[in-house]
């Protein structure tokens, strides 16, 4: 494929859980791929999503990239990022369920729900044990690379 070719082709979709849009845009994603009329297919499409502050405990990365998966209505994501560097006190949340019943996955309540225990650093080493486990693959973005640089203590 030729560089105009690939840039055509390729679609980007930028969403993340505390947008509370990737149910209402997975749906969208799904009826235009799965239209007779439409020749787009999963693999034109990257699609990035991050994670939540409250799933920053790398207990749950998975349960959190699992809900993202089941409300964009994919197998893989192409880029999953660290939304914003500040781990929240957890929320329970049903992986299986789509959308989200209320906006407390980004409420830090002032400050009141931050949790100072959990560094960038569990974060990262979180979400490389899921493609380290064989549970999740990079997706289709053999090009990137993620590191983290350095760390800070508070």
């Amino acid at each position: 494929i030729n560089i105009i070719q690939g840039i055509v082709r390729l679609f980007r979709i930028d969403c993340a859980p505390v947008y509370f849009n990737e149910d209402v845009i997975g749906d969208a994603l799904q009826k235009h791929l799965e239209s007779n009329t439409s020749s787009l297919k999963r693999e034109d499409l990257f699609i990035t999503s991050k994670l939540a502050s409250p799933f920053h405990r790398a207990e749950h990365v998975e349960v959190a990239l699992r809900k993202t998966l089941t409300d964009y209505g994919v197998d893989y994501l192409d880029l999953y990022l660290i939304h914003w560097p500040v781990a929240f006190k957890y929320v329970e949340i049903d992986p299986t369920s789509r959308g989200w019943k209320d906006e407390s996955i980004d409420d830090s309540d002032d400050g009141r729900n931050i949790d100072l225990k959990v560094s960038v650093r569990e974060t990262w080493k979180g979400m490389e044990a899921l493609v380290d486990n064989g549970k999740y693959s990079l997706g289709s973005y053999k090009h990137g690379c993620l590191k983290t640089t350095h760390q800070h203590k508070l």
